[in-house]
């Protein structure tokens, strides 16, 4: 799975609407390369994620971002992003189920959460604290924050 299009195929595959190497049908494949792109951006605001690529909107044939930007990193790095196809076309499947009137899978559902925890594995920011205040002796012998 390297392309946009490959993504979206397993998500639908995930709801059940293709089955196969089926062509996805054009509003299928429409609906969902939006709500693949508003999930990327929204990756992007989020200030517990850092990317290590650019979001643009992709479009069908556009590479995986994370395959792509992988290409520098360490055989694991890589592996671990090529394992993110499958958790973030589970999350795309989620966000899709309503409009093709699918039930809630707990299947579906537990690799939804585990494609979550893999995107985090690999693009959590890790906040660097530094306080801005020094903590000193008071005479009492309690410290003091000043």
């Amino acid at each position: 799975m390297n392309t946009v299009r490959d993504l979206i195929k397993r998500s639908m595959k995930y709801l059940g609407v293709t089955m196969g190497a089926a062509e996805l049908s054009g509003e299928d494949a429409e609906d969902a390369l939006i709500e693949l792109n508003g999930m990327i951006h929204e990756w992007a605001g989020d200030v517990t994620i850092k990317l290590d690529w650019v979001p643009a909107d992709l479009t069908l044939n556009s590479q995986l971002p994370w395959i792509t930007a992988a290409a520098a990193k360490t055989a694991q790095e890589q592996s671990q992003r090529r394992a993110l196809g499958t958790g973030v076309a589970a999350m795309l499947a989620v966000r899709l189920r309503p409009e093709h009137g699918e039930a809630p899978n707990p299947d579906l559902d537990q690799m939804s959460r585990m494609g979550w925890s893999r995107l985090l594995s690999v693009y959590l920011a890790v906040q660097s604290s530094s306080p801005n205040h020094t903590l000193s002796r008071r005479p009492d012998g309690f410290g003091a924050i000043q």
